[in-house]
């Protein structure tokens, strides 16, 4: 079981831009799925939850909410406890590489989708945790396979 707070961490550390809390959450969302989908034998220790502005990892937003809207100074802590050669350090890198340029709200909107795995699941209100099933399967045929 790998924690979810050195993988946000991780994440962090590799950015070459500002994180906010929100595309952190985002960002990991996409590392959380990918993960799901292609690699069965790691397992995150937390799952998403669908809020307003789509996925969130509790402790991770809990983590940086005291910097608001404004990007997470780094380090918080360290990611070194995720070895660069491990496949979820794999995952990461290739998530940023493709999701780090676009900016929070087109995150949102990409998690939005019609029949999303957050659409599914949001019903207006926080704290329903987003069904691994749901996101294996939409990870699987809209992003790996897409």
């Amino acid at each position: 079981m790998i924690d979810i707070l050195p993988i946000a961490s991780y994440v962090i550390e590799r950015s070459d831009c500002s994180i906010t809390n929100l595309k952190l959450n985002k960002l990991l969302y996409y590392v959380y799925g990918v993960n799901l989908a292609i690699n069965a034998e790691d397992e995150i220790s937390e799952g998403p939850e669908a809020w307003t502005y789509g996925p969130v990892f509790p402790t991770v937003y809990h983590q940086y909410k005291k910097y608001g809207q404004r990007p997470i100074e780094r380090p918080e802590q360290t990611g070194a406890n995720i070895p660069q050669r491990s496949t979820i350090a794999k995952i990461c890198d290739r998530v940023l590489e493709h999701y780090l340029p676009m900016k929070d709200f087109e995150l949102v909107i990409l998690t939005h989708k019609d029949n999303s795995p957050w659409d599914k699941t949001f019903d207006g209100s926080h704290y329903k945790t987003i069904p691994d099933t749901d996101i294996k399967d939409y990870f699987e045929r809209e992003i790996i396979r897409a």
